[in-house]
């Protein structure tokens, strides 16, 4: 019986530790494996369903950091720098298809991920560009995790506020 979980806890600790020297390689082994699950083009179909220009993941990867003293913390903090290309949607009404992440569901506070729970940014280690703030327009129903869904919002980029996101969808609805 030791040897069994003797057994399990090597194998644990070396998926740790591939995924730990994977991350600070900057191998992105979640990028490969999901890379294909959510792409969308990008469409401006005037007889298409959705209200907003159809935006992907990886678009939203046009973005470096830079790190800047900040008073209040009194460290170093990486900002983001966003690419031309995101700047250009600042303020339009976009949508993007992804997982949902409950914040608080009770407030109707959720996020979307391009990946599921167990491998966003919180706990997988993918890039802060990997999850959208959504501020609903309305209340909004009760989502499960990691239920598959198109969301709409106008896309708001957030520099400053180390409070939310770097990427916020304001007025969100969800997109059937």
């Amino acid at each position: 019986m030791d040897n069994g979980i003797s057994r399990i806890g090597i194998v644990l600790l070396s998926l740790l530790a591939l995924n730990t020297f994977s991350s600070f390689m900057g191998i992105n082994t979640l990028e490969n494996r999901f890379q294909n699950d959510l792409e969308l083009e990008i469409s401006s179909d005037k007889n298409a369903s959705l209200k907003g220009l159809k935006i992907t993941w990886n678009q939203l990867r046009d973005l470096t950091f830079k790190p800047k003293y900040n008073k209040e913390y009194r460290q170093l903090i990486p900002y983001p720098i966003f690419g031309e290309s995101i700047k250009k949607l600042e303020g339009k009404r976009v949508s993007i298809t992804g997982y949902m992440v409950p914040m608080d569901i009770k407030a109707g506070l959720y996020a979307v991920s391009r990946f599921n729970y167990s491998s966003c940014f919180f706990c997988g280690g993918a890039g802060e560009e990997s999850v959208i703030s959504l501020k609903f327009k309305s209340t909004p129903r009760r989502f499960k995790i990691d239920e598959y869904c198109t969301i709409e919002g106008t896309l708001e980029l957030n520099a400053d506020n180390l409070d939310d996101f770097i990427y916020i969808f304001q007025d969100a609805e969800e997109i059937k």
